[in-house]
């Protein structure tokens, strides 16, 4: 099946006639990302939001803000509820609103992260601001104390993207601390 050169050419922003038309073998690959990811990967109060933003307002980036974290809040609900004497075993007052919002399901983000067209964006990246503590259920696992390691589905993602670890200076982060915030 082909399409037509000019749906191509908005997609890489360049003139053709409309009547030419590309082979679909020049496209993308199904088991390659459709975007270029660019990952942050961060811990609290590191200033990845600020950078995000940035990215934000250049104009050619989709952005995603901690996609993993409905994943991670569901995992830490299930080990506070395993623990007796924990009254709400969820962990942050706002757990109902993420669940509504966020896609829970692991696996199914880091799809939709590498394969999906989400909003049918036609820019150039996605930068994707993540906690490292959220993709910690996604680390590779020994089978039973072998040396052999269970699939590693965040691996799979991590080979097919770009990845940096944001990290900020302990005293700034211990000093932001002091800063008053707008109630």
């Amino acid at each position: 099946m082909a399409r037509t050169k000019l749906s191509e050419a908005k997609k890489r922003k360049i003139k053709v006639e409309e009547s030419e038309e590309v082979e679909e073998n020049e496209s993308c690959p199904d088991d390659q990302p459709k975007h270029k990811i660019i990952n942050c990967w961060s811990g609290p109060r590191s200033l990845s939001t600020s950078l995000m933003y940035s990215f934000h307002n250049r104009g050619d980036a989709e952005c995603f803000d901690e996609p993993l974290y409905a994943h991670y809040l569901i995992d830490e609900i299930a080990i506070n509820e395993a623990n007796d004497g924990i009254e709400d075993p969820r962990p942050r007052p706002y757990v109902d609103m993420v669940l509504d919002k966020q896609n829970a399901d692991g696996g199914k983000v880091l799809d939709e992260l590498l394969y999906g067209d989400r909003n049918e964006s036609s820019r150039e990246f996605r930068f994707v601001k993540h906690m490292a503590k959220h993709a910690t259920r996604y680390m590779p696992r020994r089978k039973n104390n072998s040396t052999e390691c269970e699939y590693d589905r965040l691996g799979g993602y991590l080979v097919r993207c770009e990845n940096f670890i944001l990290v900020r200076h302990p005293e700034d982060i211990v000093r932001s601390f002091g800063y008053p915030h707008p109630r």
